[in-house]
């Protein structure tokens, strides 16, 4: 490699350790141009399109690197390759990669740490603990190691150690400190009478929302009591015990002696499996519960069915949740006897009009302007159909029967693997059992939205919340095995 070339590949990967992975492509293609046979050109521009989320082009690259090698490869190589198929899904060749690389490099604490989420990505998690478990005591004070073994640990087990462990997430920088810490104490359970303190997000709407339900029992240790809520959620949170809402967007009015972030919340009230708080009662005043009344004439009966098929796009595994907006036009198209109406938001609200399905299924998302309006619609449907998001936490909170449409690990909220949600009494479960294979989950919603529509039919065009959901734990549970919480 000539002395340019090589300035060229430190340029590169200056720009891969900084995150700048489009840069680094566009530098290893120059060099590709000049010499095709550079090992570890090919080795990294793999590395730099997974990062991309460009799998295939991706996959090329170690395809053109098991042919420069005649396919002896190097421990490493075996495992970052195991990377980028656990990321396409393709599980058995992943582990056949990893494996390898362990046994080529058995001490190698990053190819072990990736064997350990690749096992954990199989739902294989009392593997992925035990590797997890040797990591961690040989490496206490491994932030990025801790989070990763709190957030598998979170999958089978809801013990105080391990909502402790959770917070794990603040030292590996897993998300920006909130803007009031600057100048407030990190509440960690000390007595809050006549305290001020601010319960902060974290992440999505959708988490905001799940934690809502921790806002009374914050109340009666007898604070000033701030929440954050940023506008859309703002009126949905207006019958919450909260003394404030604060957009942390514009800033705070006033000083607060302690913050909380809202996710660190089931631990300090000693949260398991088996006494998880209600969700609180929301804000739907009238007059937005009236504006979706044309609904009724519209569905003249028929079963009305609510769908969303994107969560935001912003969340890194939103490829993984997501489905395709024409799986949801399949359900439309034949079941004439439902009434379906999207509820999806956002840049993928346009996929419904991209592929002309909005006679199919009509766009309300223009009525969507924030979550009160989006509550008042849940309201007047009998069912809502979705792949996860916050619409489906949403749904959960004010009692809408929901058909949540899981990927094959989801987050950890959902677990263990059973039909129904330890959070939600009104949310009902399909999972993938296989990873990207959205085929089965829907043959089975299909069939589940026929009983529905057979139901109403049947009872003259009514169907109750407790209805609805009868029929659903039928058809997912034929013999009725089931045990019902």
């Amino acid at each position: 490699m000539t002395d340019d070339l090589k300035t060229l590949v430190k340029q590169a990967l200056n720009h891969m350790h900084a995150g700048n992975h489009q840069n680094a492509v566009d530098i290893y293609k120059q060099v590709l141009l000049v010499d095709r046979n550079q090992l570890e050109v090919w080795s990294n521009l793999g590395i730099a399109l997974r990062a991309l989320k460009q799998h295939k082009a991706s996959l090329g690259c170690y395809r053109k690197v098991l042919q420069l090698t005649e396919g002896h490869w190097t421990p490493g190589f075996h495992s970052n390759f195991s990377n980028l198929l656990n990321d396409m899904g393709q599980h058995k060749e992943a582990y056949e990669h990893s494996t390898m690389a362990i046994k080529g490099a058995p001490h190698d604490k990053n190819i072990a740490l990736n064997h350990a989420l690749l096992l954990r990505d199989m739902k294989r998690f009392p593997e992925a603990m035990k590797i997890f478990d040797a990591l961690a005591e040989k490496n206490p004070e491994d932030a990025s190691l801790q989070w990763n073994r709190a957030f598998t640990r979170l999958y089978t087990d809801f013990s105080k150690e391990a909502w402790q462990a959770f917070e794990w997430r603040w030292d590996a920088k897993m998300l920006p400190a909130p803007a009031v810490a600057a100048r407030s104490q990190r509440w960690k359970g000390e007595p809050l009478a006549g305290k001020r303190i601010v319960l902060t997000r974290e992440q999505g709407f959708g988490d905001t929302i799940l934690m809502a339900r921790y806002v009374p029992l914050i109340k009666k240790l007898g604070p000033h009591l701030a929440v954050e809520a940023r506008e859309p959620l703002r009126r949905l949170f207006e019958t919450i015990p909260a003394d404030e809402l604060v957009d942390p967007d514009k800033g705070y009015s006033l000083e607060y002696d302690y913050y909380c972030p809202m996710m660190s919340l089931p631990g300090y009230f000693d949260t398991t499996r088996g006494n998880i708080p209600k969700p609180p009662d929301f804000y739907i005043p009238n007059d937005a519960f009236e504006q979706f009344s044309p609904i009724e004439s519209l569905a003249n009966k028929r079963l009305k069915v609510g769908v969303v098929w994107s969560g935001s796009i912003t969340f890194k595994n939103n490829h993984e949740r997501a489905a395709d907006v024409t799986r949801f036009l399949d359900l439309a198209a034949q079941l004439t006897n439902a009434q379906f109406i999207s509820l999806q938001v956002g840049p993928r609200a346009a996929d419904l009009h991209n592929c002309n399905g909005d006679a199919l299924i009509i766009d309300l998302s223009p009525m969507l302007t924030d979550f009160t309006m989006t509550a008042a619609l849940l309201k007047r449907l009998d069912l809502l159909v979705m792949t996860d998001s916050s619409v489906a936490h949403l749904a959960g909170s004010i009692g809408t029967p929901v058909l949540n449409l899981l990927n094959y690990r989801p987050y950890w909220l959902y677990m263990p693997e059973q039909p129904t949600s330890d959070w939600y009494e009104s949310m009902r479960i399909i999972r993938q059992s296989e990873p990207n294979e959205w085929g089965p989950v829907f043959d089975k919603t299909m069939f589940i939205l026929q009983s529905l529509c057979d139901r109403k039919f049947s009872n003259k065009g009514r169907i109750s919340d407790t209805q609805v959901l009868q029929e659903i734990d039928r058809a997912l549970d034929p013999a009725g095995s089931r045990t019902k919480k």
